[in-house]
């Protein structure tokens, strides 16, 4: 089931981070670049497929597109230092979040992780 009803929890599917990826709706309908929004977008499906379904095949290619989207914006962006700052502070978030279902977990993904990466690759 992929919403189980009965828990108050996001031990199984993390729908906080599912609504994260809104920030990277913004990224793939206002950014200037094609290459940013076709990124952006495949944020959100990646993402979608991961937070909403923790298929772990999904996960792992998550993470590995994301570690490369990461590398890629952050040795190309001329938005510098800002953007390397970000990766630094959403790689350590991310390390910090992953395994933590608490909300506080949930929240530091969200923000710390997605909302600065996406402010990251809309100057991209």
């Amino acid at each position: 089931m992929i919403f189980p009803m009965t828990s108050c929890r996001y031990e199984n599917i993390s729908v906080i981070k599912a609504i994260g990826l809104l920030s990277y709706v913004g990224v793939a309908v206002y950014a200037e670049s094609l290459r940013t929004k076709i990124v952006a977008s495949i944020v959100i499906i990646q993402g979608c497929l991961c937070h909403l379904t923790q298929i772990k095949h999904c996960m792992y290619w998550d993470v590995l597109c994301n570690v490369i989207f990461i590398l890629w914006v952050t040795t190309t962006s001329k938005w510098q230092p800002q953007t390397f700052i970000i990766a630094c502070v959403s790689v350590l978030s991310f390390m910090w979040s992953t395994g933590n279902d608490s909300i506080a977990g949930n929240l530091c993904h969200v923000f710390l992780v997605q909302g600065i990466c996406a402010i990251a690759m809309m100057h991209w």
